[in-house]
Formats: C-alpha cells, structure tokens, sequence
C-alpha cells in the first residue's frame, strides 16, 4: 500500500441533527492531496423521530431521520463523494424497536439516509441472538439499500471448535445472508477507503445476552490491518468502533486502539456516547465522537413517563402519566386508558357508539384523584422549588460530615440537573446505616433505605440473572438511606435533621 499521510483540515459540530461532526479529511499519495468529507453517527438507539430537549435552557426541536437525511442529502449536493459511516447501538432506546423490532426499521433507515457502513453495538444484542438473527434476515430480505455491516473480532473458529449453539447458527447464518464482513473497501471519488469494525470489551459487558465468542478488538484489528495493507490499495483506514473513550487511560479502549493500531487514520467511536468538540488524536490517527440520539444534551426520547406515587414531587397516591410527541399515539393512548375501547371519542361526540379497539386497562384516575394532582399541578414551580431549597439546605449543611468522609453525599454530574426527587447520603456499609436509621427513628427522624437490588427480590431470582462482577450494586445499596423530602417541609424541621445527624456522629 502507498504510505500516506494525513492531516485533519476540517472538523466541525452541526448542532441541530443527528449526526454532528463532519470530517474533512486531507490525504497525500505520491501524487496530489486529496479531499475526503466523512458524516457519521453512533448511539442513535432507534430515534428515527425527531424530539424535544434543552438546549441552553430553551425546549428545542432536535434530532430525526428526517432531518438528518436532509443534511446529508445536502451537504451531498456539494459533494457526492461523501462517505457516511455508523458506529453501532443504533437499534433499542424507542418504541420503534418494540413496536418494529420484526422489521429492521433502523438498519433500513441507515441505508435510506445514505450511510455506507455501520457496526454492531451492544444493544443490537438486546433481543438475544434470535432477535438479532430476525433483524439482520429482515434488513436483508426487504430488498431496501441497507450499509454495510463489519466486523472483524468475531471469533468464529472458536465457537466452531467448541461446537455451535442454536443461538450462534442463527447468527452465522444471518451474518451469511447480510454478507457481515471484517472489512470493506469503499470508493469514493477517486478515494478508496477501507473500514474496519470493532467490538470493544465494555460492550461486551453491556450486552449480557450476546452468545458470540469475541477475539482481542487490538489484535484483530491489528490482523485486519495488516491484511487491507498486503491485499488492497486503498488511499485511507477508518475504524467504526463500538468500544469507546474513557477518562481514565488503561480503559479508554478507542485511544489504546489509536495507539497499538497507528495505521488506522480514523475512528468513529461509538458506545459511550462521548462528545468530543474537537478529535483526540494519537499519532497520525484521529478519534471522533458525537454524543448520542443525535445531539448534546439528555432527551426522554419518543415517550416520557411520569409516576404519581405518595413519594413523586407531584403525586395523587398511585397513578403516573405518559407524555408523546406524535399526535398520532394520541388516539391509541386514549383506547389504552379506556379499558381497550374508543369510549373518549364517544364522549367527544365523534362517533355514535364505542367498542373494543385494542390492548386496554381501567387506567382512570377517580375524580378526587385527578382534582388533588391538578391542584399540584397548578402550583408545580412552587413545589419544584421548594424541594429544590431542601435538597440545597442539605448538601450544604451536611457537607462538613462529608468532607470528613463519614458520609458520601449525592453525585451530580457536570452539565446535568436533577429534580430534587430525594436526597440521599451513603454511610460506610450495612451496619452503620441500619445503626444511623435507628438512631433517627428513636429521635423522631424518619429516614429510609432504598429499594433493594433486582437480582437479589425474589422476581429476580425467578426471572432474571445478574451479568458479571457484583462490584458495586448491592454494596452500593446497602450504604444509601433517604433523607425527609417533601413539600413544605419547615425550615426547623429541616434543621432538626441536620442536628440529630451530626449528634449521632459527635456521640
């Protein structure tokens, strides 16, 4: 292969779709430089509608497949060569996967926007191999333009050796029929470019249901690597990897890539749905991240749900809500809560008699149910607010005792918000906090501990399995206890608490 050397000439945020960064990659041959843009996504997690977050505090319209095509299709008008790559977990994270997941509607919309290539992510495996199997046969038989799908750690000789599962035929053949590869070689212009996929070791860990055997991703990737540069002439090595970037650097496995792999000159990182404003680079390879869902902030996705139990900031005792976009959920909606009928439109007068329609529960709030939560509603900034004041009081007063590490207060990330739902500390471990929530009791504090781990409630036991190391959940579960947070809660009272805590850690 001709050596060539790189160098970054664009890169820059298209803040309002799904696919955020586009590269603008420059490549020397013996020849001339030449220009190569590169769009891509990762962890769109089956947002093939647009939706509403905050950007800079304001409800902004976000996201979407079809705006997403309209940038690409655009951006293609000044440049047809464009290479368009995904970096996996584009499937699991809306209702489209539940509702669609015969049908392959994300992979399906991929090669509708244009995307070339794409990789398996973690959540691709939610559906445990059949799943999987189902969606890639579907993709296939549609007879739509789907991308193509790499990847070159699988370690199929392994498992054959082994003897093949049910699950892991299924796989093979369906990676058969889609024509997986470790690689492929896309011309673009007179730019050729190979791509390679990886399947990173925390991916693994995240996808519990996955029955395939997986080789080491660096050396794989090394393997494919050396196999591109002895068998293709190609002008560019790009890597759509679903392993990710990390802060700490002995697992931050896209940037020990880079480093052990440094003939791959680009990497789309995928799975920890990192944003980076401007590439990490590691030699003469850059890595490349662009959040996730398609934009830079948290969204609740398709549907949103609220619960109303005693505890919640707005409560009537039981109940919750559900929130869509889409008015047109809005009718289904309507004969869910109605028992399964279409009664609401009776009452509306839009029909002249109402039946059974579809699924359907008595979820009807009575009328004094619905009369307390309005009153809350109503006044929701004012109770918003006020628990917000408590949470503050708190982790300012208590901030002392944490500081001298007898207690862990909560965690909030950066740029993120909270709801002041509860406030929380953590004692040391089980017997300190069953000793600090008895001696608030006994001084007129009630304070509770959490609920307990899944794995460990017997539904647990009966229907689900814990995946991997228990490092943290059921320790981390024994040390939490809840605080009094509740609206109107009174400034002596508030205060009556903080004091009880430090007289049980100053006896």
């Amino acid at each position: 292969m001709t050596k060539i050397w790189k160098k970054l000439v664009v890169i820059w945020l298209i803040a309002v779709i799904v696919l955020p960064l586009m590269t603008g990659m420059q490549v020397w041959a013996k020849t001339e430089p030449k220009q190569l843009d590169i769009l891509f996504t990762h962890d769109t997690h089956s947002h093939l509608n647009s939706f509403t977050t905050i950007v800079n505090g304001e409800k902004k319209e976000a996201g979407g497949f079809a705006k997403l095509k309209t940038l690409i299709d655009e951006h293609k008008k000044v440049n047809s060569d464009t290479l368009v790559l995904d970096g996996g977990d584009f499937s699991m994270g809306t209702l489209v996967q539940t509702v669609y997941d015969t049908e392959a509607a994300e992979l399906r919309m991929l090669g509708q926007i244009g995307c070339d290539v794409t990789t398996l992510g973690n959540h691709e495996f939610d559906y445990q191999s059949k799943g999987l199997a189902d969606m890639l046969n579907a993709a296939k038989n549609s007879g739509d333009t789907v991308p193509s799908l790499v990847l070159c750690n699988v370690d199929w000789d392994a498992m054959e050796e082994a003897g093949l599962s049910e699950g892991q035929k299924q796989i093979q053949s369906a990676f058969e029929k889609y024509q997986v590869k470790d690689y492929v070689v896309v011309q673009k212009g007179n730019i050729k470019i190979a791509v390679l996929g990886v399947f990173g070791k925390d991916a693994l860990v995240c996808a519990p249901t996955c029955e395939l055997v997986w080789k080491d991703s660096v050396k794989a990737a090394k393997q494919t690597v050396e196999k591109i540069k002895k068998k293709e002439k190609v002008d560019m090595i790009a890597c759509v990897s679903h392993s990710g970037t990390w802060d700490e650097a002995d697992k931050s496995e896209d940037e020990i890539l880079a480093k052990e792999v440094p003939d791959i000159d680009l990497i789309i990182s995928g799975h920890t749905h990192s944003q980076l404003d401007k590439p990490i680079q590691h030699g003469n390879t850059y890595i490349v991240s662009c959040g996730e869902y398609g934009k830079s902030l948290g969204t609740i996705g398709d549907f949103g749900c609220l619960s109303f139990h005693e505890t919640k900031n707005l409560s009537m005792g039981e109940g919750g809500a559900l929130f869509f976009q889409n008015n047109a959920y809005q009718e289904k909606a309507e004969i869910l809560r109605e028992k399964g009928t279409d009664r609401s439109k009776f009452f509306r007068g839009q029909i002249d008699k109402y039946t059974w329609q579809d699924y359907g529960s008595s979820y009807l709030p009575s009328d004094l149910n619905a009369a307390y939560l309005w009153a809350q509603l109503e006044m929701a900034d004012d109770i918003q607010n006020d628990r917000m004041a408590t949470w503050n009081f708190y982790n300012e007063a208590l901030k002392p005792l944490a500081d001298k590490e007898l207690i862990e207060q909560p965690f909030i990330p950066k740029d993120c918000i909270h709801n002041a739902h509860m406030y929380y500390i953590k004692l040391p471990n089980l017997e300190s906090r069953s000793d600090f929530i008895h001696y608030l009791r006994q001084h007129g504090v009630m304070s509770v501990f959490h609920y307990i781990p899944l794995h460990s409630a017997p539904a647990g036991k009966k229907y689900g399995r814990f995946f991997g190391e228990d490092r943290y959940t059921t320790k981390e579960s024994e040390r939490l206890v809840r605080l009094p947070m509740y609206y109107q809660l009174s400034q002596a009272d508030k205060e009556y608490v903080v004091k009880t805590i430090f007289d049980y850690f100053n006896r």
